[in-house]
């Protein structure tokens, strides 16, 4: 929950940090690659395993990469990138309509996005108003303060995002 809602505050970069400082570091995950149940388990023990190995894989699709359905089915989604110092980034998230493919590239001036949406797929971009400023596609109600919101055609679609 706690990253969740540094996300949805727009604090991306802090969620970066906790997974590479807390989620990381855990001495089950440095000794045998899985994650445990609570922060301070014991070798051996019941704790060594748990459901929240996911956490990471759905906080990078949800919250990193900003993908995230907002209507049933997958009709409408929302891609809110928050990227922190991350300088590449690729991922697929599989909706009901097909694959929804992420890429970022960090080339100092800005981030470039590649994103593939799905057919049936109604896709917005959002961005920081600031970040938004220079992007060129059709602009939609802003979600938020601070924040503009884009139409992303079906297909591929190139963005670039200069620094703020």
């Amino acid at each position: 929950w706690r990253l969740w809602a540094l996300a949805r505050m727009g604090r991306g970069d802090t969620v970066i940090s906790d997974l590479r400082t807390r989620w990381a570091t855990m001495r089950s995950v440095l000794e045998n690659n899985t994650l445990q149940e609570g922060w301070t388990a014991q070798p051996d023990s019941r704790e060594q395993w748990s459901h929240c190995a996911v956490v990471p894989l759905y906080v990078l699709a949800q919250d990193i990469a900003g993908i995230r359905a907002t209507a049933p089915g997958y009709t409408h989604c929302q891609i809110r990138p928050q990227l922190g110092d991350l300088h590449n980034l690729s991922l697929v998230v599989h909706t009901p309509h097909g694959p929804l493919r992420f890429a970022s590239r960090n080339d100092g001036d800005g981030c470039r996005l590649q994103l593939d949406v799905p057919a049936h797929v109604d896709a917005e971009l959002v961005l920081p108003e600031s970040a938004g400023q220079k992007v060129t596609l059709a602009t939609r109600p802003a979600p938020g303060p601070g924040l503009r919101s884009f139409a992303l055609k079906p297909g591929a679609n190139t963005v670039n995002v200069p620094n703020r």
